[in-house]
């Protein structure tokens, strides 16, 4: 990279990163870190902020104990990512199962759904957050791919729900970095999912989905790593293989 272009990349950032509102038809990040968790979310997510503003995307934080539900609702509305680190919410969901997000507040299935109404179909990120990519902190051996697989979608669902374009979760710290630097820079849900932390992997499953909600024919992907101490679930991505950066903001 020579002297002028990267120069220019970095009054671009800083230009971004300066910003109070976004300007009009940008894109945006919403960046959420939910309560009573280590301050590893902290570091990771200022890392997506980092990423985002790079690549000309307004950010906006949303850290516990500043995690306001009335004000993640008026910004979620209109964003192009939405990203949570936190406690998965083991009975938050439809039907008690995994769903919603442990902010200030305990925001279940039903409430995200009632209150979140995405415009602009937005990529969906769940760093470190039990359920998510389908393994949990409490697991003992394997759970299966069954039960896997029924955590991400029940995590996923009301996001879908609420009109997401896609979902991605990772249990792997740096994970999301990972994904987002090769979906930003182009690749698709599946190619960036895929190639994330893949030495790790041992097994990689992808199904699509056949049930009677809107999740019906999209694709699940579970990235399977067998460590010396246990079988994981600790990547997922739910939606249509081909979902890319440019799909944001069109229709599904």
């Amino acid at each position: 990279m020579n002297r002028s272009v990267l120069f220019f990349a970095l009054f671009f950032a800083v230009s971004v990163s300066a910003q109070k509102v976004p300007a009009l038809n940008q894109k945006t990040a919403v960046l959420v870190v939910g309560k009573d968790v280590g301050a590893y979310a902290v570091e990771e997510l200022n890392g997506l902020h980092d990423l985002f503003v790079a690549h000309g995307i307004f950010v906006y934080k949303y850290y516990y104990p500043n995690a306001d539900w009335a004000a993640i609702q008026k910004t979620a509305q209109n964003c192009s990512f939405f990203v949570y680190s936190g406690h998965g919410y083991g009975n938050g969901g439809f039907d008690g199962a995994f769903g919603g997000i442990c902010i200030n507040d305990f925001v279940e299935a039903e409430e995200f759904t009632k209150r979140i109404h995405f415009t602009q179909h937005p990529l969906i990120v769940i760093q470190c957050s039990c359920g998510a990519s389908g393994g949990s902190a409490g697991d003992k051996g394997d759970i299966g791919f069954e039960v896997a697989k029924k955590r991400v979608l029940d995590t996923a669902l009301p996001y879908f729900i609420s009109g997401a374009g896609a979902y991605f979760a990772t249990n792997w710290l740096g994970g999301s970095k990972e994904f987002l630097t090769g979906f930003l820079n182009g690749k698709t849900l599946a190619e960036a999912s895929i190639e994330t932390n893949h030495w790790f992997i041992d097994e990689k499953i992808s199904r699509t989905i056949n049930s009677s909600t809107i999740l019906n024919e999209k694709v699940i992907y579970l990235g399977i790593a067998n460590g010396s101490s246990k079988i994981s679930y600790s990547l997922a991505f739910v939606g249509d293989n081909n979902f890319a950066f440019m799909n944001i903001g069109k229709g599904k």
